[in-house]
């Protein structure tokens, strides 16, 4: 279910990080008067800061470092105001472009052991973090961390879109190092841990992420508002997939806690091109919570008024209630067909209810638009072969019954020997784009080509898009495809022309 949310993340992640500094709120108060060297080192940060210092930054930063290293004694009554100034010094070396992680002490303005190395952000972090420390600043201090810590998530942002996955890693490491006060680089390292299948890494990053960017931030910066969004649905799927694995009370646990979340979202974002996905799960995690009145509740509400629920909510919940309430899913399913007359999942299940409940009629109806819609897979071929034989084993009229058995007949001789089979195993959004993905098995004995042609449809059954596909088929063998369509933000079904 996250598979759609990975062009999303990386998509955001071409907009590179722009933050301003974090003002003080706190009652911090830093002396930066005195002594007279502080006072001018600090000056000298100043001019850095605004750009407009006569000399290279380098150079400058390097004369600040050397004029508060030199004679640590002059310091001794104010650490803080020292700590304060030398770790923003340090933050701005780390940020230079050109400038090495790890640096000879020489080589920043260090008087002393002038041949030993420093790593420029863990020394920053830890001066930074004594001042935090003694006199509660953590707000100034997050100014110079930032300093460091944004060119870092920016270039990590860049390597994402680059593929350059362990690069952008270890940035995104370091720069945590620094600063851990906004949600990007947690959010970038969820991007990873996805694009590497680890799933526990990726949510582990995404409630990080989900930590920092709360509503207060998201209301002030789209940015941040977009990573919430996606964050708060990714966290509560992967909660979900996560809980399926486990057993008894913990699965039960873990289902209540992805029901949470998913709940919070559609309240949230309940504009969301992901909302209909996360309101059409709710009702089945509802069950597996343990809260088997409120999913009734809910799924009694749909049937009664279906026109304040979507097609996939209606789908979802209709095939939730197939194992305790056939007519119940039944009627939930007819009512998400009357939305989107061609969503395969959606006839499928309903073809498949109404065989449970021996409403053969009805089945056969529904299993003849499944054919059009999806005809070379073997199963639907095969179900409206078995809805003709139990019609035809019902009517009392000769010419029907025949008629019947021999159109039955005639499918399941035809899903035996059909050469080429077609199975759709995704259809879904991906960011803006729809995905139509599966596979074309071969059952011949000759390889060959053919041509996959797709009509996409919306929700009325109207042609929104079409698409030709061409895939070479080695002998008795199958060969996937993936179709992507980025023009056609309306696409609710498919349907495709029979091959073979």
């Amino acid at each position: 279910m996250t598979k759609g949310y990975r062009a999303l993340l990386l998509a955001l992640a071409t907009s590179l990080v722009a933050t301003g500094a974090v003002r003080a709120q706190s009652e911090c108060s830093i002396d930066l008067e005195h002594p007279s060297d502080l006072k001018n080192a600090d000056k000298s940060m100043t001019l850095i800061d605004a750009g407009i210092s006569r000399d290279n930054p380098r150079k400058q930063l390097q004369d600040i470092v050397k004029k508060l290293t030199e004679k640590p004694a002059k310091f001794a009554d104010n650490p803080v105001g020292h700590d304060f100034v030398l770790g923003t010094a340090l933050a701005h070396f780390a940020a230079l472009p050109d400038q090495a992680p790890v640096a000879k002490r020489r080589d920043l303005g260090f008087v002393s052991e002038p041949e030993a190395t420093v790593d420029i952000l863990v020394a920053a972090d830890s001066l930074l973090d004594r001042v935090d420390q003694q006199a509660g600043c953590a707000e100034q201090t997050a100014t110079p961390r930032q300093r460091a810590w944004q060119p870092l998530v920016n270039r990590a942002a860049q390597l994402i879109n680059a593929d350059q996955l362990d690069s952008a890693q270890v940035l995104l490491q370091r720069a945590n190092v620094i600063f851990d006060g906004l949600p990007y680089a947690y959010y970038y390292l969820a991007a990873i841990a996805q694009r590497q299948e680890n799933d526990s890494a990726a949510a582990a990053n995404f409630s990080l992420a989900l930590d920092r960017a709360t509503q207060e931030k998201a209301a002030q910066d789209s940015n941040v508002a977009q990573i919430r969004e996606v964050a708060m649905y990714s966290l509560g799927v992967m909660t979900v997939q996560q809980a399926q694995k486990e057993t008894g009370a913990a699965q039960q646990a873990g289902m209540k806690r992805g029901l949470q979340l998913l709940q919070a979202f559609v309240q949230e974002f309940p504009q969301s091109e992901s909302a209909p996905r996360a309101k059409a799960i709710i009702p089945s995690l509802m069950v597996a919570s343990g809260d088997t009145a409120a999913a009734s509740q809910l799924q009694n509400d749909m049937v009664e008024h279906p026109e304040n629920y979507n097609a996939l909510q209606l789908f979802q919940a209709g095939t939730d209630a197939f194992s305790t309430d056939k007519a119940l899913a039944a009627r939930l399913l007819e009512a998400g067909l009357q939305k989107n007359p061609y969503y395969r999942p959606g006839l499928f299940n309903a073809v498949n209810t109404y065989y449970a409940a021996r409403d053969f009629e009805k089945m056969a109806k529904v299993a003849e638009r499944l054919v059009q819609v999806d005809p070379n897979n073997t199963d639907n071929i095969d179900l409206l072969a078995v809805a003709y034989d139990q019609l035809s084993q019902k009517t009392t009229d000769a010419t029907q019954k025949k008629a019947l058995h021999d159109s039955a007949a005639v499918l399941a001789h035809r899903a035996e020997v059909l050469p080429i089979v077609v199975e759709i195993n995704e259809f879904q959004r991906e960011g803006t784009a729809q995905v139509f993905a599966g596979s074309i098995q071969n059952k011949s004995k000759t390889a060959q080509q053919v041509t996959l042609r797709v009509d996409f449809l919306d929700e009325s059954g109207k042609v929104v898009s079409h698409r030709d596909e061409t895939v070479a088929l080695p002998a008795n063998g199958a060969q996937a495809f993936t179709i992507r369509v980025d023009d056609a933000p309306d696409i609710a079904a498919y349907r495709y022309a029979p091959l073979g």
